[in-house]
């Protein structure tokens, strides 16, 4: 997909600011990271706009320079404290120094999102509102937007401390989930079945607010309570397919809905709620898709959006769709690759369209989807060293696989479920006509099962568990199953 010459035409002169995330890569990007701010910059750049970077520091900023080096800037602002409570009013104010008149700010990176709003409130640009925004970021208020709406919505409480307890356990009852009231990516997010494991989940999010920057660092956010503590939900059962939530893509422009789409997302290996694999389409039934999609877009509107690309996290429950969160940015992931290549539509050109206030109306291919795709990231299964890099071997050559990639080498220290939240080690993709949909979910599936029995780990003598209060709760792990979802 391209801009139409319509939009093309009005993308020409304008004077996009780009907010940039270097606090949270002080050493530079990695090469996904670059191929980013090339995707993102290049398109404006490409179209004809005048792209300004705002940057806590110019001379030494790894990621600056990497801006710089790729030729992907025309101008920079430097405010040294972009990130501090009053990061808004520092940039506006800079911003309004240089006698620009800016037309859009822009930022890829998940916890720049509210300064996006407040930065335009601030310079008069249209724009999605600070208060949506912040809504969105913050889970608690997420809940409390959807339920003043009148839109189905779990029972959730903000949670500061252990003195919260048994006002917990009078208003949501058992069984909890808890987790950090502006989470990124399911880090801190655990599950209660009783007062004790209530106790120590508190103790364990408070743990990781204070030792993860990704989870303590929320610009133009500020949180009256930093855990929120949530009814769990059950998912509904599909005739025992793999899914566990579901990724809702939508675009709007001006209040209205104009696409929407829906990826499964695998269940999780318990007991922890790292995200592996995905298919698209979705395998579930054509109504429950459109029910999701119907209730993402209320959600998306109960919080005061009108315009742009939301990748949205929900569950099917017994009771119909229930939102996990609402993330007002492109999704990560395969997503875009799916929604473009198998779909017709591209999410990353729609969001930067919007952002430029360029109406959208994309339009799906006209003969429908036509092949069913899977992408598996594989979760490291044992706590060690890898003895070697090769399993993928055996399952590579199938006619359905096409591509896998490893993230580590022969030799390198690997976690996995025995010790604590396991990383990713490889990615293995599949496709087949979508008329194999479910038979190609189930040959995946035993694909992960070979290639994860491949993995070679000379495990540790003695495991390294992170300390009490550090690790997960134990009494829940033996009550986690597959039934499980990642939920955050």
């Amino acid at each position: 997909m391209a801009p139409t010459k319509e939009q093309a035409a009005q993308m020409k002169g304008k004077e996009v600011l780009v907010l940039s995330h270097s606090k949270w890569n002080p050493m530079g990007l990695a090469g996904a990271g670059v191929a980013n701010i090339k995707l993102y910059n290049g398109f404006f750049l490409d179209g004809g706009c005048r792209v300004t970077l705002v940057t806590p520091n110019a001379d030494d900023d790894p990621v600056y320079n990497q801006y710089v080096e790729n030729e992907l800037v025309n101008a920079k602002i430097v405010v040294p404290d972009m990130y501090e409570s009053d990061a808004g009013e520092k940039i506006a104010a800079a911003c309004k120094q240089t006698g620009i008149i800016y037309d859009a700010v822009f930022s890829h990176f998940e916890l720049v999102q509210p300064l996006i709003g407040e930065v335009a409130e601030l310079l008069g640009i249209k724009h999605n509102s600070f208060k949506a925004y912040q809504a969105a970021r913050d889970k608690y208020e997420t809940r409390k937007a959807l339920e003043k709406a009148g839109v189905p919505t779990p029972k959730a409480m903000g949670c500061n401390s252990l003195d919260n307890v048994q006002e917990l356990i009078d208003y949501i009852g058992f069984p909890m989930i808890l987790k950090p009231t502006s989470g990124a990516g399911s880090l801190g997010v655990y599950k209660a079945f009783n007062e004790d494991e209530l106790r120590s989940g508190i103790e364990r999010v408070l743990f990781d607010l204070a030792t993860n920057a990704l989870l303590s660092s929320n610009v133009g956010v500020t949180l009256t309570d930093p855990i929120v503590v949530e009814q769990l939900l059950i998912a509904k059962d599909f005739d025992g397919l793999p899914v566990g939530e579901f990724d809702c893509d939508l675009i709007f422009w001006d209040g209205e809905l104009k696409y929407g789409s829906v990826t499964d997302n695998w269940k999780p290996v318990p007991p922890y709620y790292l995200e592996n694999g995905n298919t698209y389409p979705s395998m579930i039934p054509q109504k429950e898709q459109q029910e999701l999609i119907d209730y993402c877009a209320q959600c998306v509107k109960a919080l005061g959006f009108y315009k742009g690309v939301f990748h949205m996290e929900a569950l099917y429950t017994t009771e119909g769709p229930m939102l996990i969160e609402c993330n007002p940015r492109v999704g990560g992931g395969p997503v875009c690759e799916y929604n473009n290549e198998l779909n017709g539509v591209n999410l990353n050109e729609n969001h930067m369209l919007t952002t430029l206030n360029i109406p959208v109306d994309p339009k799906p291919r006209a003969e429908g989807i036509t092949k069913v795709r899977n992408v598996y990231y594989l979760n490291c299964p044992v706590t060690g060293t890898l003895e070697a890099a090769d399993f993928f071997e055996e399952v590579k050559n199938d006619p359905s696989v096409i591509r896998h990639s490893y993230f580590v080498k022969a030799g390198d220290e690997v976690r996995g479920y025995d010790s604590q939240v396991p990383q990713w080690i490889g990615e293995i993709a599949t496709e087949a006509d979508v008329s194999e949909l479910i038979p190609q979910v189930k040959k995946m599936e035993e694909l992960i099962k070979i290639a994860t029995a491949s993995v070679k780990v000379k495990q540790q003598t003695q495991l390294r568990r992170p300390s009490r209060r550090a690790s997960t709760i134990e009494s829940v792990i033996g009550k986690v199953d597959a039934d499980d979802h990642r939920d955050i």
